[in-house]
């Protein structure tokens, strides 16, 4: 048998909580294994259920392959979700890029590699198992031998649950706005949670976006033009939607680098009132002032709903990693502020 077990440690596996799952990888060498697996893939996942079906294993393993991963992700638009503005489009697989990017001082290794994660270690450690086929036909007699080694004493097969205790933690201190933000800010209605799980790519998936595509990400500019929508002209002119009033609070922290303090936010209210003004073209806005009352004060919930308006109308369209500088954000006591360098901020 022509494959080699390796063991690699990193800094951020690319397996972990995927223990199900059977990465395969190109290395720095020349070797056809990309062609025989892509040529093989149905043959290759029979291999993989004959193998489970014999051993009577619950779990549904997997053999993931990157070209394929990238290609679902690209019909899907995760790719455009998780590298907005990206060169998404390229047909061929970077294999220099996805080693570069993983996270963990691992060097590339030389041969293509199936790679599985270690599920008796705490850390984040891979088996690795480097294929020294010569043909197609020895590579897929290794393969089945391979997979069929795995069940035994040391191998990766395996399941195993765990079970979480949810305690709810009861307070009797008075409510402010700003003693619930970080919860209610990071509230998402269901519509928007749905679109979310469509986009992103989790786990092996997710991990093969980023590292394919992390040197692509950057941030965009933020303009805000004469009639006040809110664009980023560098991932192909998003628009950010707002209903006015969220609107008008987005601009009045965008205005204020410095931050805002709840408890402060009276003070502001005047400012506020002359932003949603101009936002929405009224001249008389005594309809809106108890709105704009309550969302001044600190012991009322409304900033709260606004502000967590706000990021998710930033995270339903690209992922929070990038859009977390977009938003507005802040720690308990702390003044609430968005993040995104005001270079970048464009008024039109």
């Amino acid at each position: 048998m022509t494959f080699i077990k390796k063991q690699l440690i990193f800094a951020e596996s690319p397996l972990t909580g995927s223990f199900e799952t059977i990465l395969f990888a190109m290395g720095t060498g020349e070797s056809d294994a990309d062609k025989w697996v892509n040529d093989n893939l149905r043959t290759l996942r029979h291999i993989i259920d004959r193998c489970r079906e014999q051993k009577g294993l619950d779990t549904q393993y997997k053999l993931a392959y990157i070209p394929e991963i990238l290609s679902h992700s690209r019909h899907s638009g995760s790719i455009e979700y998780y590298a907005p503005g990206s060169a998404s489009g390229d047909a061929t697989v970077d294999y220099d890029i996805f080693w570069r990017n993983l996270e963990s001082g691992v060097r590339a290794p030389e041969y293509p590699v199936l790679m599985m994660a270690d599920d008796d270690d705490e850390y984040c450690s891979v088996f690795a198992w480097e294929i020294r086929s010569t043909s197609e036909t020895e590579f897929l007699q290794d393969f089945d031998a391979f997979i069929s080694s795995l069940g035994e004493a040391g191998g990766c097969f395996y399941s195993s649950t765990s079970d979480i205790e949810e305690i709810e933690e009861i307070s009797d201190k008075p409510f402010t706005a700003d003693s619930e933000f970080e919860y209610e800010v990071k509230m998402l209605s269901s519509e928007i949670r749905e679109r979310i799980q469509k986009l992103r790519r989790y786990g092996v998936e997710e991990y093969v976006i980023k590292s394919l595509f992390e040197e692509q990400r950057k941030l965009s500019r933020l303009r805000i033009s004469s009639d006040y929508r809110i664009t980023l002209p560098d991932y192909g002119d998003i628009e950010i939607q707002l209903e006015p009033l969220p609107k008008a609070v987005y601009l009045l922290f965008l205005k204020h680098p410095e931050g805002i303090s709840f408890k402060n936010l009276q003070s502001y209210r005047a400012e506020l009132a002359g932003i949603y003004k101009l936002i929405s073209g009224r001249v008389n806005i005594d309809a809106m002032e108890s709105s704009i009352v309550r969302v001044t004060n600190p012991f009322d919930n409304s900033i709260n709903e606004k502000c967590s308006r706000i990021r998710q109308a930033f995270i339903s369209k690209f992922d929070d990693s990038l859009a977390e500088n977009y938003y507005i954000y802040g720690y308990q006591g702390c003044p609430k502020r968005i993040k995104l360098d005001r270079a970048l901020v464009e008024w039109g």
